[in-house]
Formats: C-alpha cells, sequence, structure tokens
C-alpha cells in the first residue's frame, strides 16, 4: 500500500499491526499514506531502502528502543535510515518517534497521530529531523 503514498512510516517487528490498521483508516479516508516493514536489521538493506524511500516526501521512523548519547538522540533505526538516504540528492523529511518503551504497546490511534505528524512534515517541506515520544508517563 505505498504506490501512490505522499508519506510512509517505516517499522520494524511489533510496530507493524497498529502502523497497518492505521493506513488501511486513512486510506479510506482519501489519505495518500504508505508503511513499510523491515524484516531483519542486519545487515541493514541500505540500498534497497534508498530505492523505496526516496520516493515518499516524508518518513517517519518508528523506534522502540533510544540511543543514549548518540547524535540527535535518535532511535538507532532512524540513524540507519537517515545515513541511507544522506546520498539521496531530494530527501524527505525523516521524522522519528519513539514508543513502546518498557514493552508498551503502540496503539492505532498512536499510529494515525504519527501519520499525521508526518504528514505535516512533508507539507511544512521541513529537511529537518525531530523526534516525538508516543506513550510516556509523565
Amino acid at each position: 500500500m505505498t504506490d501512490d503514498a505522499e508519506v510512509v512510516l517505516i517499522g520494524i517487528g511489533t510496530v507493524a499491526a497498529p502502523a497497518r490498521t492505521a493506513v488501511r483508516r486513512l486510506r479510506e479516508k482519501g489519505q495518500k499514506v504508505g508503511y513499510v516493514n523491515l524484516r531483519w536489521f542486519r545487515p541493514f538493506p541500505t540500498l534497497e531502502l534508498r530505492e523505496c524511500l526516496s520516493r515518499f516526501k516524508a518518513v517517519g521512523v518508528v523506534d522502540r528502543d533510544f540511543a543514549h548519547g548518540s547524535p540527535d538522540n535518535c532511535g538507532i533505526l532512524m540513524h540507519e535510515v537517515r545515513s541511507c538516504l544522506y546520498p539521496v540528492k531530494n530527501r524527505p523529511a525523516v521524522v522519528n518517534f519513539i514508543g513502546g518503551l518498557g514493552g508498551r504497546d503502540l496503539s492505532i490511534a498512536d499510529a494515525e497521530k504519527m501519520y499525521a505528524t508526518t504528514q505535516q512534515a512533508a507539507k511544512d517541506d521541513s529537511t529537518d529531523e525531530f523526534i516525538t515520544w508516543i506513550g510516556l508517563r509523565e
């Protein structure tokens, strides 16, 4: 469901179920969204993802971890996706979502919020990456 998508989320593992359900619901409303699921992390499919993700206006990367001390304090998947898109001439805006920490589930409503944020990044024509924390207790 990415053929006509303008923005996509990318994730690995249990992120897929709520994200795919959100895609179906949002597509029924006429929104051009999609989901890319990684089946493995290593070896990282750099060339395949570069080809796939470079055609979208914005990419939302869903991480279920936090890489302490890393550049920009992002998750590990965000770093890999951002580095694989670096050589692309017209890079999509890249947004990072960190959620599901401590074994919490990501809901369909969470996925819909992630799509809304990613769509906003595409409209702003922003190339700045930013992080959104999902489901944290204060």
